[in-house]
């Protein structure tokens, strides 16, 4: 069965009209070096972002452009207080406080302090996806590499 994004999208985050989804990941720099699974997932999430923004119209959603900090080095750190988007500085917070489902899918786990800052919003920061994908690493790999190539 090939990889579907729309039906994983809509069946784990029900997606709603007026809804603002965000995809997210770090970066590498100067202190922490890249890997090549983790620049196959950043081309993953851009190829999400791509196939996301093209059926968001038909479900009334809204995908921000993507949002990219420097990776913290250690899972579950606190994030950046900015990031960028679209080639503009942001902070963070405010980006969660607009979004209503966020896809966060950096190299160092953003799940705790994410966590923190959707407690006093209205947002689905992806732990039903992240689950369904982890069950068997190999899905995540397939999955990216589907969309990639669709």
């Amino acid at each position: 069965m090939a990889f579907d994004l729309q039906k994983l999208f809509v069946d784990v985050f029900a997606p709603e009209s007026g809804d603002v989804v965000t995809i997210m990941y770090d970066l590498p720099h100067e202190e922490i070096r890249d890997s090549e699974e983790w620049r196959l997932r950043r081309e993953m999430a851009s190829a999400w972002h791509r196939k996301l923004k093209e059926f968001a119209t038909l479900r009334g959603f809204t995908v921000n452009p993507i949002v990219t900090y420097y990776a913290t080095g250690a899972h579950n750190s606190d994030l950046p207080e900015t990031a960028m988007s679209d080639r503009q500085t942001v902070r963070l917070e405010e980006i969660v406080k607009r979004s209503t489902i966020i896809l966060s899918m950096p190299q160092y786990s953003a799940s705790a302090p994410l966590g923190e800052y959707a407690n006093d919003h209205k947002v689905d920061g992806g732990h039903g996806a992240f689950r369904k994908l982890q069950r068997n690493r190999g899905d995540l790999q397939t999955a990216g590499e589907a969309v990639r190539e669709g």
